[in-house]
């Protein structure tokens, strides 16, 4: 499952940024990272949290082994696994 990078639209000025900390990142099942492609805005659904201007980052980013925890995709909301889509 992807876990993709999201650069919110004050990325350049924010606490977060100057502290060194990286961009934040989702989680998504295959169906709905798919959907996403680097260095485009982000869809309307992202936009309320990060901002009508962020883009999306990278779209492979490491991810914690999804056996670990149970983690969901932030979109549609299926519980995420190592080998199945939703």
């Amino acid at each position: 499952m992807p876990r993709i990078e999201i650069v919110p639209e004050d990325w350049d000025e924010s606490d977060e940024k100057r502290r060194g900390d990286g961009s934040p990142t989702i989680d998504l099942c295959r169906e709905c990272g798919d959907e996403l492609i680097e260095g485009e805005g982000v869809p309307q659904w992202l936009e309320e949290r990060f901002g009508e201007n962020a883009v999306i980052g990278s779209t492979e980013v490491e991810h914690p082994s999804y056996e670990d925890d149970e983690y969901n995709c932030e979109h549609c909301g299926c519980e995420l696994d190592e080998l199945e889509d939703c």
